[in-house]
This record gives C-alpha cells, structure tokens and sequence, in this order.
C-alpha cells in the first residue's frame, strides 16, 4: 500500500467497528470509530462510522478462524444477508494490506478478515475508505489509487501511486 495513504489512515487502526450494512448491489460497508449522526430520512441509517470502509460493486467475503461467514455471492436474498451480518461480531480493525494490484485485505481482531477483489475491467472502485476530514482514499480496476476531497461540487482526484 501507497506509504502516504497509510500516513493518512493511521488513525483508523485500533477502532472498533460500530456499522455494517449490506447496501444495493450486495455492496458492503463498515464503519469504525465513533458515530456521526445525521437527520436524513431517505437513509435506512441514522448514523455513519467516523472512518467508513467498503466497495460498492467489487466481490468481498468476511472470513474469522478460515471459515468464510459471508461473501458477496451467497445465494440468499438482501434480508437473509443482513440478518447473517448482523450476527457476526466485527471487534478493532488491525491492518489493511494489499494483496495484489487489484485485492485488499482488512485485518481486525478475533482473528477476522475482510477481503475486497477486483473483478471487472470497467473503470471503478474496487475498495474505498472514506476519512473523517471529507477526504477519500480509493484503490480503481487500474491497480491506481487516488485520494479525493468530497463535499464540493466536483471531486478533485489526485493519484497517488
């Protein structure tokens, strides 16, 4: 992983999960530290982790002890998916790692790991971090990652590696 990516999510080590959620497209998403509340009533959620990690279209699986609890491509339905990811005990993200060019690896405590993977060739995101300072840190299907600043009328990316 990019060395100043790792600079700008240091912080993020040692968090605990407080949000997981199974969103459109079986996309998954995680958030650690502590929750940001908000007042929109077109969300399911009333709140967000401070940290948010996930992928909105890229294969992943939630695996603890060398069993895989959940992926991306099980055979159930949105409400059987959430109710198995509710039932799983996320602890403090460890480490992120990546695997290859196009797969990440999440570390957290009691020996679990979420793993994110590149599968299609269109121009997307495979893995995205979203920080507490509005910035976003993505890994793209060209192996590149970039860093954005949401929140203005258009995101200002910058690659990084």
């Amino acid at each position: 992983m990019v060395k100043k990516i790792l600079e700008i999510i240091n912080p993020m080590f040692g968090l605990k999960c407080c949000s997981a959620r199974i969103l459109s497209y079986k996309s998954l998403s995680l958030g650690f530290g502590g929750k940001v509340f908000y007042n929109n009533p077109r969300l399911i959620d009333t709140y967000h982790g401070e940290w948010e990690i996930g992928s909105y279209y890229s294969a992943w699986r939630i695996l603890q002890d060398d069993k895989i609890l959940l992926g991306k491509t099980d055979a159930f339905d949105y409400p059987q998916m959430e109710a198995k990811l509710e039932k799983i005990k996320f602890g403090e993200i460890i480490s992120i790692n990546q695997l290859s060019k196009f797969d990440i690896r999440v570390e957290m405590t009691n020996n679990m790991f979420i793993e994110f993977f590149g599968t299609t060739s269109a121009r997307d995101e495979i893995f995205h971090i979203f920080c507490p300072d509005k910035h976003c840190i993505e890994l793209f299907s060209n192996g590149r990652w970039g860093i954005d600043k949401m929140g203005g009328p258009v995101l200002r990316r910058k690659y990084v590696s």
